[in-house]
């Protein structure tokens, strides 16, 4: 199994876009995944779209900090891991309109970039 850690800070524009993209993704590869969403502060409703994308998506959980700290957001995603490996995707770097980071994540999701645990 793949975890995917989502930190997410203020990206409730973006969020929904992106976990939309990393669920489908990995969905399509046929392989066991989940998504570690961790809000870390938001001021914006990045905590109620990712909860509302929690319960679309069983392979989507949720965890809130409650205050911004980027480094105790990877920290908690990476330990509610289950995964052989984990990936850490910036929330708002993975919709699209990021060519660079949504090409690396396409390689990941497509199998083209090698996770390694």
């Amino acid at each position: 199994m793949i975890s995917i850690v989502l930190p997410a800070f203020n990206e409730s524009s973006m969020l929904d876009a992106t976990v939309r993209t990393v669920v489908e993704g990995f969905r399509a590869r046929s392989e066991p995944f989940e998504v570690h969403i961790v809000e870390n502060g938001s001021t914006d409703d990045t905590a109620a779209v990712a909860r509302r994308l929690a319960g679309e998506w069983p392979e989507v959980q949720v965890a809130s900090l409650g205050y911004a700290d980027y480094g105790e957001a990877l920290r908690a995603g990476l330990l509610a891991s289950s995964g052989d490996a984990a990936v850490v995707f910036d929330a708002g770097f993975v919709a699209p309109g990021h060519a660079a980071v949504e090409a690396g994540v396409r390689g990941v999701i497509t199998g083209t970039i090698t996770v390694r645990t």
